[in-house]
């Protein structure tokens, strides 16, 4: 011990003795330190000023047309890129970015090709084209810059695909959505439920007033039968004049009510025909009024009204018999019967028409899903014209045809008023009244049948009406109803963000780090020690000249007294790269005291080490030294994880130095886990067994070997 401490007396009085040594070492302990600080500072946080990195946009796209509305996706993508500064993006035509990547002007480049707004709305027409932006790069500039580039050109078709699913869903939203406040104060499905339940009430009401008009026509026919029946031949209606005369009376009677009962009949079919046309166009304008009403619903109830258009067509027409059966018995009202005639054809074509348009707004609906308040709201004015014919008709045969009817069947009973007074001409008047009584009789027989037909198509209506109320109040019971009740009554735009972006991502980091240059301080500090004691055993020899100034010396005690000069100069360098850390490039950590002592622990094993090569290999032990500092700095996992580097790295990771120093370091920068940094301190101690080994036990073997190298080395006149 003596000697050691002998040796290590004499090499610290020549240092001091010599101010050139001094500044050399000065040099070898702070040079090591710049290293690491430089890199550190350079790394310090890189991905701040990425808005440095010039990417080209090139913008062609020539928008599209959907709906009547003007669509430029390519013009919102570069309002997106204009008001984004994690790149320097730069806006030029196609020609120039791409000349811009080939030269290196631009790291590179997005080009909007010139149908991307049509493929992106390509899923509304069906034939869906996937929007591609073109992206252009130079991978001959820097590896880490393309890197960057791809994350914000992956930003960008991010940020795109994100506006594209919010528009869309939006739009969906607006046409599902009924106000929140419509919907809790009244259920659509009670409103429909209610609605069709006053239809069906109504159209029992209209049975029932057709069944009536049918029993009263039934009468008057028995009653037409019972008075043609009076008339068996003109020689006995003369030979039976006085009762004829007196049954002829009762006929008059009857005959009035008749009359006045067929005229009450006809206007109630007319003004039937009214109402219902005038409750198809409220039902139309009810429609047109409701904004997110259920399409299949709607359509179901559009298909509903046209088959009602089709039962008037049957009633008209069936109208239009019963007319022409009048304009025979009325020549007098030929152009009033047949203008009511002209018109109820022109409704037949109405609701012909609208029965079309309305089974053809049903399919659309259907298919599309898509409610057209426009539509309706014009297909209710269409029906409005044929109200206002129904009015005007109703009130043509009131006020014309009934009282020309009236008037007819007045003349023919007034004039058997008198019967005896002219029973001498009461053959051809019976023939006459027997022939308008035939007439009538017929015109009753066809109401009669139009009548049947009409309550025919009700009770099937209705039929329909109470299917459509029983499946409507199944929905209502179904708990799926409840779900899209609350479904519709979010707000669309509330919707649209949740479907673009339904997961927001909430970090803890457990072991915070401030930046990317204090996540890097362990690597290249550790780093730096390593070549420290590189450059302590490139300057400063490991023997001992004049080891006769020594008393009984021994290999061994020469081996560690000049060591510790090396010793000595290691401390310092951990001592000045771990201050300079902490104090000139203030990196932040956990534990800074932790930090220096795992840093001259560090230190002093690298020394040791690379010493112990040096002195048992001489030269071949420098060159080991930087292998085994190359194949670290690229195995540790310093800088890419080491589950990414090749098995031949990861093979050998867990044998290397640098490993549990970084390890270790980290601990003290970004916070202790259990009894890692203890671990990585004793780990590093493996590296002092072996240089022990080598030192004690290869370094007097070798000591020839290294000599005839030596010798070799010099006689080229190049080394030595």
């Amino acid at each position: 011990m003596k000697n050691i401490i002998a040796i290590f007396k004499r090499d610290l009085r020549r240092l001091l003795a010599s101010p050139v040594a001094m500044i050399i070492m000065v040099g070898l302990i702070i040079i090591p330190s710049l290293y690491a600080w430089f890199n550190i500072a350079a790394n310090w946080d890189p991905y701040s000023n990425t808005g440095n990195i010039a990417i080209a946009v090139s913008n062609e796209d020539a928008g599209t047309t959907v709906a009547g509305a003007t669509i430029n996706a390519g013009e919102k993508v570069v309002g997106e890129l204009k008001a984004n500064d994690a790149m320097d993006w730069t806006f030029v035509d196609r020609d120039e970015a791409l000349e811009g990547v080939r030269s290196g002007e631009f790291y590179a480049a997005v080009i909007i090709p010139k149908a991307f707004s049509k493929d992106m709305t390509s899923i509304l027409s069906g034939s869906i084209e996937k929007p591609v932006l073109e992206y252009y790069l130079n991978e001959k500039t820097n590896a880490i810059a393309n890197k960057m580039t791809n994350v914000g050109v992956d930003t960008v078709q991010t940020k795109v695909n994100q506006a594209f699913v919010e528009t869309v869903t939006l739009v969906a939203g607006q046409l599902m959505n009924v106000s929140a406040n419509a919907i809790n104060q009244s259920d659509p499905i009670d409103t429909l439920v209610k609605n069709m339940e006053e239809v069906s009430t109504s159209i029992s009401d209209f049975k029932v007033t057709i069944a009536a008009i049918k029993n009263a026509s039934a009468s008057a026919r028995s009653m037409l039968g019972a008075a043609q029946n009076l008339f068996p031949g003109a020689q006995q209606l003369l030979a039976d004049g006085q009762v004829l005369s007196s049954d002829s009376r009762g006929l008059i009677d009857s005959g009035r009510t008749l009359s006045a009962r067929m005229n009450a009949s006809m206007a109630s079919i007319l003004e039937i025909l009214h109402q219902t046309s005038t409750a198809t166009t409220k039902a139309l304008r009810n429609l047109a009024s409701q904004t997110g009403a259920d399409s299949q619903t709607v359509a179901t109830q559009l298909e509903a009204l046209a088959d009602n258009s089709g039962n008037m067509i049957e009633i008209c027409n069936k109208t239009i018999g019963v007319l022409t059966s009048l304009e025979n018995v009325m020549p007098s009202q030929k152009d009033t019967i047949e203008s009511a005639i002209a018109t109820l054809r022109e409704i037949i074509a109405d609701q012909q028409k609208l029965a079309t348009n309305l089974n053809t707004a049903a399919g659309q609906i259907r298919q599309s899903g898509q409610i057209s308040q426009e539509t309706l709201g014009g297909l209710a004015d269409e029906n409005a014209a044929v109200d206002t014919k129904l009015s005007e008709l109703t009130t043509t045969y009131q006020t014309q045809i009934a009282p020309a009817l009236d008037t007819a069947a007045g003349d023919v009973y007034n004039s058997l008023g008198d019967l005896s007074s002219f029973l001498s001409a009461a053959s051809g008047s019976i023939s006459g009244i027997n022939d308008a009584l035939g007439s009538m009789g017929s015109a009753l027989d066809s109401g009669n049948l139009a009548m049947d037909n009409v309550i025919v198509i009700l009770d099937r209506t209705q039929g329909k009406i109470t299917d459509i109320v029983n499946n409507l109040k199944s929905v209502k019971s179904d708990s799926r109803w409840g779900q899209l009740m609350n479904i519709m009554r979010i707000d669309p735009e509330t919707g649209a963000s949740f479907i673009a972006s339904p997961v927001d991502l909430k970090t803890t980091s457990f072991y915070p780090v401030a930046n990317y240059g204090a996540a890097m301080t362990p690597f290249y500090t550790t780093l730096c020690l390593w070549v420290g004691g590189l450059v302590l055993v490139a300057l400063i020899k490991t023997d001992v000249k004049h080891p006769e100034d020594f008393e009984n010396l021994q290999p061994w005690q020469i081996f560690f007294g000049r060591y510790l000069i090396f010793l000595a100069a290691a401390l310092l360098q951990g001592l000045v790269a771990c201050l300079g850390d902490i104090f000139i490039l203030r990196v932040e950590m956990v534990s800074p005291a932790l930090f220096i002592v795992i840093g001259l622990w560090t230190s002093v094993v690298y020394s040791f080490f690379i010493y112990t090569l040096t002195a048992a290999f001489d030269e071949v032990g420098k060159a080991i030294a930087v292998l085994i500092m190359v194949i670290q700095v690229a195995g540790s996992g310093g800088t890419f994880p080491i589950q990414v580097l090749p098995g031949f790295f990861q093979a050998l990771n867990p044998y290397m130095a640098f490993t549990y120093s970084i390890g270790a370091m980290r601990e003290a920068v970004a916070g202790l886990y259990d009894h890692y940094f203890l671990h990585d301190m004793l780990a590093l101690l493996g590296y002092v067994g072996v240089s022990l080994l080598i030192g004690l036990v290869l370094h007097k073997p070798l000591l020839r070997l290294n000599a005839f190298f030596k010798r070799k080395l010099e006689d080229t006149g190049l080394f030595g």
